[in-house]
């Protein structure tokens, strides 16, 4: 956008009516002229430029998350409005950005709750509990797992794999439907997708090359189970290991 305004700029298309000038481009051929914001996530706002460069500078130079308020605090805006609906804008050209590219790889995907307030039709009705709870925003999170070279390994404590991409999308439900919806239009068909044993995620082995679930829920509950056997849990693992034959495929290194 700079680069383009500043070509504007100097090919003269600049037109002065008064003191206020009006930024737009010209056809050569037929004299079409049409606005700089024109199309753009800036189409109808009154809002300057420098706001626009302002807020996306504040937030593509720290991992923190900008506030509208503190935003608008920066640039000297005397409404919160327009800083507000603009920062709505820059984070939906984000999204748009990042919805022309699917994961692909191996594809860690689970889900996540965010607390947020009951809405003025819930509050009169008894609160669920679990995923169904009307205080929690349901989240499905998915992240590309790929491996980390083994001088980085050493650096960050031996891990073997790092995020790559990731995408979120919050649901209105976690049904196996609306989950495999999301898998088919963002996760390349040849990716494998490591994930709990959900109910939810039955499906994948049909969505994608490989469905790996992983049973860190079996971990918790049988420690939970044997929560008062104090040291004997060491052996009763150890039984357990040579009892069975193993069933999963260690395809992660």
């Amino acid at each position: 956008m700079i680069d383009m305004e500043l070509r504007v700029l100097s090919a003269g298309v600049n037109r002065i009516i008064g003191s206020r000038i009006r930024r737009v481009m010209s056809a050569k051929k037929c004299g079409y002229r049409q606005s700089l914001k024109a199309n753009t996530i800036l189409h109808g706002s009154q809002l300057p430029f420098r706001y626009w460069f302002a807020a996306i500078h504040l937030i593509t130079s720290t991992k923190k998350r900008f506030s509208a308020k503190e935003v608008q605090r920066q640039v000297g805006h005397k409404f919160y409005d327009p800083i507000w609906a603009m920062m709505h804008k820059i984070r939906s050209a984000m999204g748009n950005r990042d919805s022309q590219y699917n994961l692909s790889g191996i594809i860690e995907l689970d889900e996540g709750f965010f607390s947020t307030e009951v809405s003025e039709n819930e509050k009169n009705k008894p609160l669920k509990r679990g995923r169904g709870s009307q205080k929690k925003t349901k989240v499905l999170v998915m992240a590309e797992s790929v491996p980390v070279a083994e001088n980085e390994s050493k650096k960050d404590g031996n891990k073997h794999r790092k995020v790559n991409h990731i995408k979120m999308f919050v649901n209105d439900d976690l049904r196996s439907e609306t989950i495999d919806n999301k898998v088919i239009s963002n996760i390349e068909r040849t990716a494998i997708i490591d994930s709990d044993d959900s109910t939810s995620y039955t499906n994948f082995r049909k969505l994608v090359s490989e469905h790996c679930p992983q049973n860190y829920s079996d971990e918790f509950c049988y420690k939970f189970n044997r929560r008062y056997f104090g040291e004997s849990q060491f052996e009763r693992v150890l039984v357990a290991s040579v009892s069975y034959k193993n069933q999963f495929r260690d395809h992660i290194r």
